[in-house]
């Protein structure tokens, strides 16, 4: 009726802004307000038809490109069903809207920092990833701590590449099932001097050979037979023997042995 524009804010529920729905009162809009006489007071703030003759019109307002209202830049992107009907009459355009909902933010995994050796990785890690962090034991499996309850599995052991003071010394490597921490015990009086014996390692989980200290992988049954080498904290037991039953768990336990190492054990006991 008249080429008035009204620009107008949509709020929505708590976005933080102030309660002003009318960003631009009625008006005609002039397409460039800087445009003005050179003798146009710099003190006026209306302007009249005397100096501004262009204003924007409906062909300016079309879905898709941008409109600038007083040194604000619009995009227009969508329209109403009458306003969309209105330029397909009168202009032959078609008002598509355009899609301007930017894609939802991905938050980054934050990096867990390194293991700094204070603790178990377990520990630490879950004291990254969580603010009330439990004991790593309580996250063990309940149906492994009342199926093995009390169960060990014992082997014999010497040490690898042993120095003269630690030739013959004899050591009992018991891997616990409930929990799957292993201990090393030697009997007094199993060195041929007598001057050693006692817990060599308390029950722990003992981390495997070339895991990743941050997220350990830790040893199991399958890692202990007749031959095999275990590495702790950098000392090499070589396994020499093992109790009856071993032989027996392996018996029972097949899918969780190697051909190899149930192929040793089986041979040191002559089966």
């Amino acid at each position: 009726m008249d080429d008035t524009i009204e620009v107008r804010e949509l709020h929505g529920t708590n976005d933080g802004r102030d309660p002003f729905p009318v960003f631009l009162r009625r008006m005609r809009v002039p397409r460039d307000h800087r445009n003005l006489p050179i003798e146009f007071p710099s003190s006026t703030l209306e302007v009249s038809e005397v100096e501004v003759k262009d204003y924007l019109n409906p062909a300016d307002l079309c879905t898709g490109k941008e409109v600038t209202v007083f040194g604000r830049t619009f995009f227009l992107h969508d329209c109403d069903d009458f306003t969309r009907e209105f330029y397909r009459r009168n202009f032959q355009a078609n008002m598509q809207a355009v899609d301007v909902d930017a894609p939802a933010p991905q938050a980054e995994a934050p990096a867990i920092p390194p293991y700094n050796g204070i603790g178990s990785p377990e520990d630490s890690y879950l004291s990254c990833v969580t603010i009330d962090p439990k004991a790593p034991l309580g996250q063990k499996s309940l149906l492994q701590l009342l199926q093995y309850d009390n169960q060990l599995l014992r082997y014999e052991a010497e040490m690898e590449d042993a120095t003269e003071q630690s030739v013959g010394r004899k050591f009992i490597i018991s891997y616990r099932l409930a929990d799957d921490m292993v201990s090393i015990y030697e009997p007094f009086g199993a060195a041929a001097d007598g001057g050693y014996g006692g817990i060599y390692l308390g029950f722990q989980l003992l981390q495997k050979k070339g895991t990743d200290p941050d997220r350990p992988e830790y040893v199991k049954p399958a890692d202990f037979f007749v031959g095999s080498t275990l590495e702790v904290f950098g000392v090499n037991f070589v396994v020499t023997d093992a109790d009856a039953a071993v032989m027996a768990f392996m018996e029972a336990n097949p899918d969780q042995f190697t051909n190899e190492g149930m192929n040793a054990t089986k041979s040191h006991f002559g089966k």
